[in-house]
């Protein structure tokens, strides 16, 4: 039961970091998606641990790693970045990369659309997204939401 408590409450945080309308900032909201996926990362490499403590110890900490590397890709993007993701996301077939630098960081990105799906008159795009800043590559799991117009 706590498993399914824990499940529940983790996919429920991931979806609301998926919000494109949201009041939160970017890293606001890549550190509740890495929460949500750390979480689930964490449930399952973390499930055969006996002792209870110990266990949600592990989840947790899978969380927080996930929570920290997620606000780090919403930190480091700005809206130029922000707008390279959208068009992205608009046009990009699934599985393709696309790639870019940001000038003013210095920032490489790459984005790569793994699924598409419609739902309530708006496309939803799982995809993946890396961040490379001084030789140091970080992974992000994402969700964004487009409206049908």
């Amino acid at each position: 039961m706590f498993f399914k408590t824990l499940m529940l409450i983790t996919l429920i945080i991931f979806s609301l970091s998926a919000c494109s309308t949201s009041p939160y900032t970017q890293e606001q909201q890549g550190a509740a998606g890495g929460a949500g996926v750390g979480a689930l990362v964490g449930l399952l490499f973390c499930q055969n641990i006996d002792n209870q403590k110990l266990k949600v110890f592990c989840i947790a900490t899978f969380a927080g790693l996930g929570a920290m590397v997620g606000g780090a890709i919403g930190n480091q993007m700005d809206e130029s970045d922000q707008q390279e993701v959208m068009a992205a996301l608009q046009t990009l077939p699934d599985n393709e990369k696309h790639r870019w630098t940001n000038s003013r960081t210095g920032t490489e990105f790459t984005i790569q659309p793994i699924s598409t799906h419609e739902t309530n008159e708006k496309i939803c795009r799982e995809y993946d997204i890396w961040m490379t800043q001084q030789g140091s590559t970080q992974q992000q799991k994402e969700r964004q939401c487009l409206d049908l117009q």
